[in-house]
């Protein structure tokens, strides 16, 4: 998983500082008023356009309110996310990609989707032949449209509400069980060569067990799905067989 953390007290847009920790030595020394946790979850911040335009518009938002952020002494923490498995998306409880929680809580207040060429093709999911893509994606709604990317101002919007509202515990949902939308994109990513490696490593280092033997003995006996393993000095998970 890549996490990219940033902790800032928001300074004004003349560029005291900014999302990405610029400092020209104007430092505010006034404690934070009041703390606010910005989570970005996604599929991909490289190449999937709905994300990277997202992940985009809210530093922009977040450029956007941090004159009056300032002057009322309060303090944004962003963490970004790539869920590269199906155990991040269990753990962070991620139902769609891209997603913005403001303290906890998506700030989505419906959740709508539609194919997504980009994440289909990231994960070979998509048959150019055919036409289909096998990936949905979020579908923001604000004002009545739908975007395929948060909007600046929805994100605006949200993190000012959040500044007014009282800090509240986070919301996530009651009983969750990963999307099979998604559950089907981590098994693509997982079967296409050299993602098996870096998902294990990227993820839970105790998720496989060393290679050890003949290949014959992987996979409830498929030589097929682990081959070349033991020579790469790859670590694989054999159960249900499947190779991790």
């Amino acid at each position: 998983m890549r996490t990219l953390f940033i902790s800032l007290l928001l300074a004004p847009l003349c560029g005291c500082a900014g999302v990405h920790g610029r400092k020209t030595g104007m430092e505010n020394p006034a404690i934070p008023s009041r703390t606010i946790e910005i989570e970005l979850l996604a599929l991909d911040l490289d190449t999937c356009g709905r994300c990277t335009r997202t992940d985009r518009n809210l530093d922009a938002a977040l450029d956007a309110v941090s004159r009056v952020f300032r002057e009322a002494g309060a303090e944004v923490r962003v963490s970004k996310h790539v869920i590269r498995s199906a155990e991040e998306a269990v753990r962070h409880r991620f139902v769609s990609s891209p997603t913005i929680r403001l303290d906890g809580r998506d700030i989505a207040l419906e959740l709508r989707e539609s194919d997504c060429a980009d994440c289909g093709e990231l994960c070979g999911c998509a048959s150019p032949s055919e036409g289909a893509v096998g990936v949905d994606c979020r579908v923001w709604v604000w004002q009545g449209r739908e975007f395929l990317e948060a909007p600046k101002a929805m994100i605006v919007d949200a993190l000012l509400s959040a500044y007014g509202a009282p800090t509240v515990a986070p919301v996530t949902p009651d009983g969750y069980r990963l999307p099979e939308n998604l559950r089907a994109f981590f098994e693509a990513r997982r079967a296409q060569p050299g993602e098996a490696r870096k998902s294990c490593s990227g993820g839970d280092p105790g998720c496989c067990e060393p290679a050890a033997g003949a290949a014959a003995g992987c996979c409830d006996g498929d030589p097929a799905c682990c081959e070349g393993a033991e020579a790469a000095g790859r670590r694989v998970r054999c159960a249900a067989a499947e190779c991790c």
